[in-house]
């Protein structure tokens, strides 16, 4: 005879699995990146008119800091996907491994090509498992909740939605990484400590917003 008790008990998660050395590593950051797409956005014409165009936000986060970079593209193409991780190499320098979801524009040849030029090697999660990018996809979900606080129903132009992901990236790096604890004396370590020493200050009506930033 079986004891039911037994499986009457709770259910118990099975242990986490160690990190993968790229997020362990401290060699410096964006050694190891994840890369994303989020939107679309819909911007006002450059020329000034009432003609609404698409963008999209192309985030990068380093895999061991989770320091973010964010950037404005015209399409999701895979010319438009390689000069957007030319411009972020312009910025921070040529990682080494690089993690995303299948999407087209990062499996294509020309991307592919473009990466294997830099020498970088391409790390791809498994097809219909989004949960493996969890460390990009949680930050492009906050990215996201920032967008719609700050933009509401207006529509922007191109300038201010650069100037919006430039507050928004800052807002996001000083994000806390640990748990605040009892003592009110003691700063919450963010991204922008692991790579500027300090805490970056901003002005900007996003920053007031700490529900934003939880993980």
């Amino acid at each position: 005879m079986y004891n039911l008790s037994t499986y009457r008990g709770p259910y118990s998660y099975p242990p986490a699995p160690p990190l993968p050395e790229s997020r362990l590593n401290s060699d410096f950051a964006f050694k190891s990146i994840a890369l994303d797409y989020a939107g679309p956005l819909y911007i006002k014409d450059i020329y000034g008119d009432c003609t609404l165009n698409k963008a999209w936000v192309f985030l990068f986060t380093c895999c061991s800091s989770r320091l973010i970079l964010l950037d404005l593209v015209a399409d999701c193409s895979s010319s438009s996907c390689s000069m957007g991780i030319c411009r972020f190499i312009g910025r921070r320098g040529v990682p080494e491994i690089i993690y995303s979801d299948n999407g087209s524009q990062f499996v294509s040849t020309e991307t592919q090509y473009f990466a294997a030029n830099h020498s970088i090697k391409w790390k791809f999660n498994a097809p219909s498992a989004p949960w493996w990018g969890g460390m990009f996809e949680r930050l492009v979900q906050m990215t996201k909740r920032c967008l719609k606080k700050a933009l509401k129903n207006s529509k922007s132009s191109y300038e201010e939605v650069r100037t919006l992901l430039s507050e928004i990236e800052m807002v996001l790096n000083n994000r806390p990484l640990t748990y605040l604890y009892n003592n009110q004396s003691d700063e919450a370590l963010t991204p922008n400590h692991l790579v500027f020493g300090h805490k970056l200050k901003l002005e900007s009506s996003l920053s007031a917003s700490t529900d934003l930033l939880v993980e």
